[in-house]
């Protein structure tokens, strides 16, 4: 009798090759089911490390908060400008925020300014710029905004009262196996062909390799509340594992109210399919036809993402490096359901 892990790979090289062939150089996919690792495949160049692009929202950013809310009394409904006197709107709530429904735009290409300034300057400079920023309207429906996390980057710091990568500093002892990191300074931590390159970019005039892929986090250093970790597929298992733990009262690291808090809808249907920064299932979710309503995850626009749903009690992580080919290219759409789809059915028969 097969083996799950070769049924899914049969299955995927067979009905759909045209996706492990074109989707990206390197591809690598798990599965967690109860606790326990049933799936682990890869296919194309072997690498260790990816650029998790927006993981970095709910590895970094979203679990800092869900401490901020167990352990120092953070509330989603608290206002911004108590933490940011500095910022041009007064009214923003950390909820907006979470949940992209702040009414900021999704995406401004500050690096077009940064990265003609001197690399001390860009880190103040990307402050004010971002701190004067107006919503554009008081909108009921959300919009995935990298904006918001930087805000809430910039009320972490001052919330810890310390940088960015301190915070990071601070929150990875609570994963102390974890080979999650930033690449300070666009410099690769590890030997840098251990990375999954990215992108061939047309203004840096180079092809990406342990270099943060987006344009706005590498003109200010590589560290960002919105995107910059890299990691291995074991290092966000373990993130995700702890995570598990927590939400089942097993973990000290936050607290099981504050996980069911952050990863349950916070907005209605209509509205926006958003927890308090975790994605939840829409009309056409990348997590495929069988994740229950419950489930939560998120994705990162090199290639990668997570999804978790505790009614099945199952997890699957999709690395690639699918900007390889170019950013506009769109497979990756197609791709994660139908992997997802494919993994449910193989483990759940």
């Amino acid at each position: 009798m097969q083996s799950v892990e070769k049924r899914i790979k049969d299955r995927v090289d067979r009905e759909f090759p045209s996706v492990i062939r074109d989707l990206a150089p390197s591809i690598q996919v798990s599965a967690i089911l109860k606790g326990k690792k049933r799936v682990d495949l890869r296919w194309g160049e072997e690498r260790r490390y990816f650029d998790l692009a927006s993981l970095t929202k709910i590895i970094f950013t979203v679990s800092a908060y869900m401490r901020e809310h167990s352990y120092f009394d953070l509330k989603p409904q608290d206002i911004v400008h108590d933490v940011l006197p500095e910022i041009n709107e007064e009214e923003v709530k950390f909820f907006e925020l979470l949940s992209h429904s702040a009414g900021y735009v999704d995406w401004k290409p500050y690096f077009k300014k940064l990265r003609s300034l001197p690399k001390k300057d860009r880190w103040y400079e990307l402050r004010r710029m971002v701190l004067c920023e107006k919503r554009q309207s008081h909108r009921k429906n959300a919009v995935y905004s990298d904006l918001d996390f930087i805000l809430l980057g910039f009320a972490l710091e001052q919330l810890r009262g310390r940088s960015l990568i301190g915070c990071w500093n601070e929150l990875r002892n609570d994963f102390p196996k974890t080979r999650l990191h930033f690449c300070k300074d666009n410099r690769p931590k590890y030997v840098k062909s251990y990375y999954a390159p990215t992108e061939k970019c047309s203004w840096r005039k180079q092809r990406l390799q342990g270099e943060v892929h987006d344009d706005n986090t590498w003109s200010w250093g590589g560290v960002s509340s919105h995107a910059g970790l890299f990691g291995r597929l074991e290092d966000v298992e373990d993130w995700a594992l702890s995570l598990r733990k927590a939400l089942n009262g097993q973990s000290s690291w936050v607290k099981p109210d504050t996980v069911k808090l952050f990863t349950k809808r916070a907005l209605p249907k209509k509205n926006g399919d958003w927890s308090l920064g975790f994605m939840m299932p829409g009309s056409s979710p990348s997590c495929g036809s069988y994740f229950s309503s419950q489930s939560f995850g998120h994705l990162g626009f090199t290639g990668t993402s997570f999804w978790m749903d505790p009614k099945k009690d199952l997890m699957i992580t999709l690395l690639t490096n699918r900007v390889y080919y170019g950013r506009k290219r769109s497979l990756i759409k197609e791709a994660r359901p139908l992997i997802h789809n494919i993994i449910f059915e193989e483990l759940m028969r």
